[in-house]
């Protein structure tokens, strides 16, 4: 197996191989030129971002490889060498949760080298589901101490509600697992009125409840089972590994969203990592700015980033940043003003 196969004119470890500036193309400076510059950082995390064109090449490369191991081509130690081997370069810029588990991962692996990622992942699952369980009934028991604010007939529909989801983790039948997208609707329909407040707040708590974005555990316990609805196919190797990745691929956020009466330009645009973009949804820049001040530091670099490519030639065109940054301004009422001295070209 040849682990270097996914280079694409790059190597994995993120260095570039040797091009010759008389070919050097010039790029606009656009959505699609960002989505492929090397190295550039989050504007909201400071991350790395992984260009699409990698990203895409390590994805389909997984699969390919997971192809050959299901075929009998590639050994398991093979397969789970290749894979750690590719995602190791971006384990300094992976987030939070996936670092962690990452770890953990290559720390089973070198243990059991001859095991493939999912069989790993399925041999850490009852120590975290363990754990997400217990997580998870406390913050039920939480909600169900509110039951006492509330009027009676809403207490014990909540009542019912709780007494349902504890069951289901209690029980934990494979076939039947807990599922925080169906808690969340069950308490969404709770009626709610002006003295109420504990509805609010139950809902709050629930949003809460353990997720593989927020949870190492979780994320555990959800890449070591079967798929929803695709025919109970269980989880791939292939699927792990990419998930490891995905928080890091480029996506496009409107800054002031467009939900909110943002407009679809590319001066209400920043390419950021999927993670920060998740996050973010339709929350009003000024509220997300206030639980995210580390995006004051981080936007100045991912201006910098770009102003180093329009002034090496690279990148033409310096309108992007110079409306990008009164779009900053206004939205976050002067806090954020991205510093464009050090650009050699105008517009």
């Amino acid at each position: 197996m040849n682990t270097d196969s996914i280079d694409l004119n790059q190597k994995t470890d993120g260095s570039s191989e040797g091009i010759s500036s008389a070919h050097v193309k010039v790029h606009p400076c656009n959505m699609e030129t960002l989505f492929n510059l090397e190295d550039l950082p989050c504007p909201y995390c400071g991350k790395k971002i992984i260009q699409k064109i990698r990203f895409e090449g390590m994805v389909q490369q997984f699969k390919d490889w997971e192809i050959d191991f299901s075929s009998g081509i590639l050994p398991a130690s093979e397969y789970s060498a290749g894979l750690i081997k590719t995602l190791t370069p971006f384990q300094e810029d992976f987030h939070p949760i996936e670092a962690a588990v990452f770890k953990r991962l290559t720390d089973a692996n070198r243990k059991n080298p001859e095991k493939t990622l999912q069989e790993l992942m399925t041999e850490m699952r009852p120590e975290s589901l363990k754990y997400l369980h217990k997580t998870e009934l406390a913050v039920l028991d939480s909600i169900e101490d509110l039951g006492r604010y509330l009027p009676k007939r809403t207490d014990r529909r909540l009542y019912r509600i709780v007494s349902e989801g504890r069951s289901i983790i209690t029980n934990n039948n494979p076939g039947r697992p807990f599922r925080r997208k169906t808690f969340l609707r069950e308490i969404n329909t709770l009626p709610i009125n002006t003295e109420d407040i504990a509805v609010l707040v139950a809902i709050n708590k629930a949003l809460k409840l353990p997720t593989s974005s927020d949870n190492p555990n979780a994320f555990i316990v959800k890449y070591s089972q079967y798929k929803k609805n695709i025919n109970s196919e269980i989880v791939k190797s292939s699927d792990i590994a990419s998930r490891f990745i995905l928080p890091s691929s480029p996506t496009v956020d409107h800054v002031h969203p467009r939900a909110l009466g943002g407009a679809d330009i590319d001066t209400n645009k920043a390419v950021t990592c999927f993670h920060c973009n998740n996050g973010k949804t339709d929350i009003p820049f000024p509220v997300w700015l206030a639980d995210n001040p580390q995006a004051l530091v981080n936007t100045q670099k991912y201006a910098d980033r770009i102003i180093k490519e329009v002034n090496e030639g690279t990148v033409h065109g310096a309108t992007y940043l110079e409306e990008l940054d009164k779009t900053l301004v206004e939205l976050s009422n002067g806090a954020i003003r991205l510093d464009l001295s050090q650009l050699k070209a105008r517009g």
